[in-house]
């Protein structure tokens, strides 16, 4: 932070030299060289040269008194000179000092800090993987770990020799451009959808609002040139840093409310925050004023700032954004309060200020030289014992803060690096995603954690608009290099006992007279049970039956060569939108069919209970006991426990020897509201390789 010359100096050279100019200084005041602070300003602008490039030392020379013997005007002179030399070489010194201090804490903001912050996040990286690997006991033994921070380049390239193959719908098999990608969020370390249209907001004006929500400290040690409006200043590395000092603890927490201004009514929908103090804070609140100058208040929950942090809430039109924090944390510190006040700093800085009160300048630069260190280390002058002041002090800060609107996309697609798996066995996935939820009896939406919860008639009245589907796409080849095949699966998150919301896709007709396709396929097999399985027309939940006096059924499974209204399958990739027989050449899935029109601008989702495999290993033919779910149609890949996909160790007679594999994920939109998208905040693509060694004898 910049200082005043006076404190630059007192901080950069020793104390009894820096006090020697303090005197001076009262000196050139009290005979009227120095009136006003713009004389101030011009005689440091005089004193000031270029830089010096070699190290200063003084060049005062005492001369001594001898006793009987005059003194001597010209040494006397000589001595003055001097020390006006060295007065002046201290000031272009200071200068140079906050020069180079300056460009180091531009280098410390911008490199190190940023470097030691990523070498960080990378470290929590692996404890975390290292962590999961060594609690899981399910085989797993390395993993691809994605945190979306701007150091990791975890996606694979447009330009890879696999894009082809992995920007692609699995369930249309439609190739998806790069115009779908998913938005790398770097100020909230996460994916979201892509931007249909994306613009930040000028704010006007920023203001610490003064009310019983916004508590000011009983004593101001903030520095001077520490402004609020550095947060909105565009620049980063500004900073707005404010400590509360308080004689009593607060326990409900230090509040703050910043006004955040616009210069007309505009539409928003999120707010991006770079905190800047030493302990989290918290986002209590997003209140704004109207179109009408009426205060409204959004729902939103609390958010702990421990990084940079986007929040996105429903649009909004507002003259101005209020945002209400919190500071729950406290240090106790202890100083001597200097005696005596002054507009002297203010006014050497620069704030408005027509002339400062120059007897306020004389007593604060002789507390100065009063002070304890200069009465006992200097002069040897016993001080009076001072008791210290004892506070709690409240920090709350920010570089930055941003109002924007945005608005989503339908569909967008990211793809993991690729991961090589020597000989892969098994394959799972963890995430930590947010999802805009609506309540049945509510219109507010709120973006939540989503854990995967298990039914339940709560979490059943959740209407979710924006969902996240996982595939792996595995590259397998042989022990001499051979490409065996390519397969693309579906991943469920480890331990997810239910689907909620999933985005349906039609992609087949039931006749051949209806418009548009009205049948289409979950991701997951499931059973026929329309107790567990609940259709949702744009969150409205509809009704199961087998007539046209309902609103949806089941599709059973077809003869292997026709479909559903009877039409000879006459493609090799032509699939059944329902298919419930293990290794019979197709994977396993269970279809729907809508009654009535499906309209294009309808959205359906479907929640279901999906099954999973009750045996890692393939049963003998006519075993009724063990059941498989085979995702390839030939009974190599599966779906077994915890959702975990295996693999076997042979696929068309060759021994998979690696799986390039990547991990696809695809955020869709599931309503017409624009202004939410499902977040993907980390993944962590567990793998396990199979334990050859035990069948090699020796």
């Amino acid at each position: 932070m910049s200082h005043s010359y006076l404190q630059k100096f007192r901080s950069a050279l020793p104390t009894a030299q820096g006090n020697q100019i303090l005197r001076l200084l009262i000196t050139k005041k009290d005979k009227g060289e120095i009136r006003t602070v713009d004389e101030f300003k011009d005689r440091l602008k005089e004193l000031t040269a270029e830089l010096l490039a070699e190290r200063i030392t003084p060049t005062l020379k005492l001369y001594k008194a001898i006793g009987g013997e005059d003194i001597s005007s010209e040494e006397y002179n000589d001595m003055l000179d001097r020390i006006k030399d060295d007065l002046e070489a201290g000031f272009v010194e200071a200068d140079n000092i906050d020069e180079i201090i300056a460009a180091h804490h531009n280098v410390i903001n911008s490199v190190a800090l940023k470097a030691l912050r990523f070498g960080i996040n990378e470290l929590e990286s692996k404890i975390s993987l290292y962590e999961f690997l060594n609690r899981s006991g399910k085989g797993f033994d390395d993993a691809l770990f994605n945190t979306f921070r701007e150091s990791q380049n975890l996606k694979t390239p447009r330009a890879a020799s696999a894009a082809s193959l992995v920007y692609v719908d699995p369930r249309t098999n439609q190739i998806i451009t790069s115009d779908e990608d998913a938005q790398l969020d770097f100020i909230g370390e996460r994916l979201i959808l892509g931007a249909e249209d994306l613009k930040m907001l000028p704010v006007q004006e920023a203001t610490w609002l003064a009310n019983s929500n916004s508590i000011r400290s009983e004593l101001d040690v903030s520095f001077p040139d520490s402004r609020v409006s550095n947060i909105v200043d565009g620049k980063n590395n500004s900073y707005w840093v404010i400590p509360i000092l308080l004689q009593n603890i607060r326990r409900e927490g230090v509040p703050m409310e910043l006004n955040m201004r616009l210069s007309a009514a505009q539409d928003v929908n999120f707010v991006e925050l770079e905190p800047a103090c030493n302990y989290p804070m918290v986002l209590a609140g997003v209140d704004y004023m109207d179109a009408n100058n009426v205060r409204q208040s959004l729902a939103v929950s609390e958010i702990l700032l421990k990084a940079p942090t986007r929040i996105n809430f429903k649009r909004i039109t507002a003259t101005s954004v209020i945002l209400k924090f919190r500071q729950d944390n406290y240090d106790e510190i202890q100083f001597k309060q200097k005696p005596g006040e002054s507009n002297f700093h203010k006014a050497v800085l620069g704030e408005s200020q027509d002339s400062v009160d120059l007897e306020s300048v004389s007593t604060d630069l002789k507390d100065i030289l009063s002070s304890d260190f200069i009465l006992s280390d200097v002069m040897g002058v016993d001080t009076p014992f001072e008791p210290e002041r004892k506070f709690y002090e409240y920090i709350l800060g920010f570089d930055n803060i941003r109002l924007g609107f945005n608005t989503f996309q339908e569909r967008s697609i990211y793809v993991s690096a690729k991961k090589e798996v020597a000989y892969p066995g098994q394959f799972g996935l963890r995430v930590v995603e947010q999802r805009p939820l609506q309540n049945a009896a509510s219109s507010e939406i709120e973006l939540v954690d989503f854990n995967y919860p298990v039914r339940s008639d709560a979490n059943d009245l959740f209407f979710h608009h924006g969902t996240i589907e996982y595939w792996l796409t595995c590259q397998l080849y042989s022990e001499d290099d051979f490409l065996i095949d390519t397969l693309t699966v579906p991943i469920l998150p480890l331990g997810a006992s239910r689907v909620y919301h999933e985005r349906v896709i039609f992609t087949k007709k039931s006749t051949a007279t209806v418009p548009n396709p009205d049948m289409g396929s979950m991701i997951f097999f499931t059973e026929a049970d329309a107790t567990d399985v609940l259709v949702y027309r744009n969150g409205t939940l509809l009704r199961y039956g087998h007539t046209a006096a309902f609103d949806w059924e089941f599709v059973p499974q077809q003869t292997y060569d026709t479909d559903y209204h009877g039409d000879t399958l006459t493609t090799e990739g032509d699939t059944d939108i329902t298919f419930t027989i293990p290794g019979a050449g197709q994977a396993m899935q269970r279809g729907i069919r809508i009654w009535g029109t499906v309209r294009p601008l309808d959205v359906y989702t479907i929640s279901y209970t999906p099954k999973v495999s009750n045996t890692y290993v393939i049963p003998l033919s006519g075993s009724s006991l063990l059941d498989i779910v085979d995702l390839t149609g030939d009974k190599v890949v599966r779906m077994v426990q915890d959702n975990a996909v295996i693999f076997e160790s042979f696929k068309k007679a060759y021994k998979i020897a690696k799986a390039n594999t990547y991990l696809t994920v695809l955020m869709r939109r599931n309503s017409a509201n624009l202004n939410f998208s499902p977040i993907l905040e980390e993944y962590m693509l567990v793998t396990g390789s199979k334990n050859l060694d035990k069948f090699v004898s020796e």
